[in-house]
């Protein structure tokens, strides 16, 4: 549970289910009801070496600082988003959740990451703006997106 909730896509998650408090920058708000709505895998599903990864991979992400969203991810707008600049332990992480366990490609996966830099770079500059409440995707179809990887977490092995 630790390495999905440290992952990308529990980050697309958080950024998509999460209000956006007005003014604040760095701070989603997510109530209890909002959390328990985030649809996460069955790990009773999974098989034991996968889980051994993640486990092996969540204790070397916990060996430094987390900084960020868009420095974990290297990257400050979408255009900027590829895998060599995703900080490698969690580059590691991610692999195995959306790779392994999700079966995403790495070119779905590009497009989680860019997705959650979009919703990130979104939230920042609104609560810069203080209200304005446009939202840009930057071509990006975050619905369609999330709904591929719902499916995914949905379907049997």
């Amino acid at each position: 549970m630790a390495a999905f909730l440290n992952s990308s896509v529990a980050a697309l998650f958080n950024e998509i289910s999460g209000r956006k408090l007005t003014g604040a920058i760095n701070v989603v708000d997510m109530d209890v009801w909002m959390a328990e709505k985030i649809l996460v895998p069955n790990f009773n599903m999974i098989q034991q070496n996968i889980l051994s990864k993640m486990a092996r991979n969540i204790l070397a992400l916990c060996r430094r600082p987390i900084e960020n969203t868009l420095k974990e991810l290297g990257a400050s707008v979408p255009e900027e988003v590829s895998l060599d600049k995703v900080k490698p332990d969690r580059r590691e992480l991610d692999k195995v959740f959306m790779g392994e366990i999700l079966g995403l490609t790495e070119e779905e996966q590009l497009e989680v990451y860019r997705a959650v830099v979009d919703l990130v770079k979104s939230r920042i500059e609104k609560a810069k703006s203080f209200g304005d409440r446009k939202k840009t995707k930057e071509g990006i179809d975050v619905d369609a997106l999330k709904n591929v990887i719902i499916e995914k977490i949905k379907k049997e092995p």
